[in-house]
């Protein structure tokens, strides 16, 4: 509740007192995990992934959060294995499985990839990372007419992030070089960006307007 409020001081105050009365407290310690990646806190992020999976390796949280910071550093194979615990424990977890075939991707193994795409999207139909992953793989493979209702799906659910993924789809086509397919996308992204108040993405997204009407 603390995190939720924005306080995220006082939620790790609470956390670390749940650990000092439990230490074997995997939720304690996961939550632990999961709060020092977003304090950006690597070295206790990793002594709290330590002890988590000194308990339980297959840590569903710990290890998707400690995957999730492997990736962003370019270890995609070590990114990989955290994930393939993860799906050790909960072999239908979706969210798991788009981040697990990410990492396949960057690996150039994309038959794997696209394996884990499509297990993501098997276990949450709705899961929108994995339907974008899974079109842009498809987009890019030039298999456009299987990569379009993935890419259409995503688009089509209206929320807050509408605009960070149709500007996601539009950078899609503009890596296809499909120009005005792209700025098509990304003027949707543009008008819904506007409509919900959300500045810092509008700022972003006229960026790439500017760049790539220039670059036609």
């Amino acid at each position: 509740r603390l995190e939720r409020a924005g306080q995220a001081r006082e939620a790790l105050s609470e956390l670390q007192q749940a650990v000092a009365v439990e230490p074997q407290s995997v939720e304690a310690h996961s939550q632990l995990v999961r709060l020092y990646h977003r304090l950006n806190d690597t070295a206790r992020m990793e002594q709290h992934y330590r002890a988590v999976t000194a308990i339980v390796p297959n840590a569903v949280m710990a290890n998707l959060e400690y995957g999730t910071l492997l990736a962003k550093q370019g270890r995609f194979a070590d990114a990989a294995a955290a994930f393939e615990k993860a799906l050790t424990a909960n072999p239908d977890h979706s969210t798991a499985h788009a981040m697990l075939g990410q990492a396949r991707e960057e690996l150039k193994q994309l038959e794997e990839a696209e394996r884990h795409y499509r297990l993501a999207l098997d276990t949450d139909p709705n899961n929108r990372r994995a339907g974008l992953l899974l079109g842009r793989l498809l987009i890019l493979a030039d298999r456009r007419t299987e990569a379009i209702p993935y890419l259409e799906q995503v688009a089509q659910v209206s929320d807050a992030s509408r605009a960070f993924y149709l500007q996601r789809i539009a950078q899609v086509y503009q890596e296809a070089d499909e120009h005005d397919r792209a700025l098509q996308y990304l003027e949707q992204a543009r008008a819904e960006a506007a409509a919900q108040g959300q500045e810092r993405l509008l700022r972003e997204i006229m960026q790439n307007m500017t760049q790539w009407q220039k670059a036609q």
